[in-house]
């Protein structure tokens, strides 16, 4: 019965070494757990800013592409308003060249007739 009695004592010490054992590595396991989802946490939360900054740029170029694209047609426009004024002014210049030599041949026409008067009359007549 002694016998029996420091086997069972024995047992007893071991399954309590073993549940002790068990504790640790339990209490060992949930720490790293514990660690591993502070870790994942930390991922997830950087992930979503990153997330969050690539939206914000992507909202960005959209902005300056529309930005450039609408200061694109107003300059494209702007030119085409100055080339039409360009033109007109052009063909502005180009009638009062017109009349300009129009007026010449016209007071170089008056200048011999009046030439041709002038000599008609002081010279005497045969």
């Amino acid at each position: 019965a002694d016998q029996a009695n420091v086997e069972i004592d024995s047992l007893k010490k071991k399954t309590r070494t073993l549940e002790m054992e068990m504790g640790e590595k339990e209490m060992a396991t949930r720490s790293v757990i514990k660690k591993l989802n502070m870790e994942k946490d930390q991922l997830q939360e950087d992930f979503n800013q990153q997330n969050k900054l690539g939206e914000e740029l992507k909202k960005k170029i959209h902005t300056i592409n529309q930005t450039m694209q609408e200061d694109n047609l107003r300059h494209q426009s702007e030119m085409s308003r100055k080339e039409n004024e360009l033109q007109g002014l052009k063909n502005l210049l180009q009638d009062r060249e017109i009349e300009l030599e129009k007026a010449r041949s016209e007071v170089k026409r008056t200048s011999m007739l009046e030439s041709a008067l002038k000599n008609y009359f002081t010279t005497p007549s045969t």
